[in-house]
């Protein structure tokens, strides 16, 4: 996750996740962006170990915009979750 602000003040994350399939090494990389409160942002950049549930707590119900390898990226709304694949 990095953190950046729009030229027009508005501050957001973005998070880049790549599941790999070990296979071929074309794997499906995703970036998504979140517009938040510079509140939210100190929650952010203070929850340490617990960075990814407060992400994912801060999203729930938010449009976020999502580039997915190869896809044209779209507004969604219902929320994501970042996590160990198996």
């Amino acid at each position: 996750m990095h953190a950046a602000v729009c030229t027009c003040g508005q501050p957001f994350v973005v998070v880049f996740t790549e599941r790999v399939d070990f296979h071929g090494g074309e794997d499906t990389q995703v970036e998504l962006a979140v517009s938040v409160s510079p509140e939210e942002l100190r929650q952010l950049k203070a929850a340490g170990d617990a960075l990814t549930s407060t992400l994912t707590r801060l999203v729930q119900g938010r449009r976020f915009l999502v580039k997915r390898t190869g896809v044209e990226p779209r507004w969604r709304e219902d929320g994501f979750a970042i996590g160990p694949y198996g």
